[in-house]
């Protein structure tokens, strides 16, 4: 063989190992993001759970605060029925 046949099998063999490395690094990002889609998808799950929690703790804050209205002068008026007996 003689040098230019050498020189283009080297070319084309390294042109192979290039195309594999990439090929091996288009299925490494294929599969990070699949697993970035999968994260988002937990994180979407998550906040739509701490969402739900947040309106749940509003309204029991607001069924307490209307409670108040209610006890806090019931209260008073036993004490004072207490004090003044």
């Amino acid at each position: 063989m003689d040098e230019q046949t050498v020189l283009l099998k080297k070319i084309i063999a390294n042109q192979e190992t290039q195309l594999q490395q990439q090929k091996e690094a288009l299925d490494n990002q294929t599969k990070a993001l699949a697993m970035q889609s999968v994260q988002f998808e937990r994180a979407e799950s998550i906040n739509k759970k701490a969402e739900e929690l947040q309106d749940k703790a509003a309204g029991i804050q607001r069924f307490v605060a209307r409670l108040m209205y209610i006890l806090v002068p019931v209260l008073l008026l036993a004490i004072g029925m207490l004090l003044f007996r």
